[in-house]
């Protein structure tokens, strides 16, 4: 496992379980995924996107060991 690491709140993350429009939406990469789902969200303006540019474990953009 290796790349971006990302979370969501509990709030999203039941949002993205029983919005059944979501439910068809499976195939991709699901960093992709997950984002066009947030972008669906009917509130999505009150969304806060953070950043902070982690990669995880020993990914080859990361520059860390």
């Amino acid at each position: 496992m290796g790349g971006e690491c990302y979370g969501m709140s509990l709030d999203l993350v039941r949002y993205v379980a029983d919005y059944e429009p979501l439910r068809k939406m499976i195939k991709g990469k699901e960093d992709k995924l997950a984002s066009k789902w947030i972008r669906m969200h009917p509130q999505r303006d009150e969304i806060v996107w953070v950043s902070e540019r982690c990669a995880i474990y020993d990914h080859p953009k990361s520059g860390t060991v």
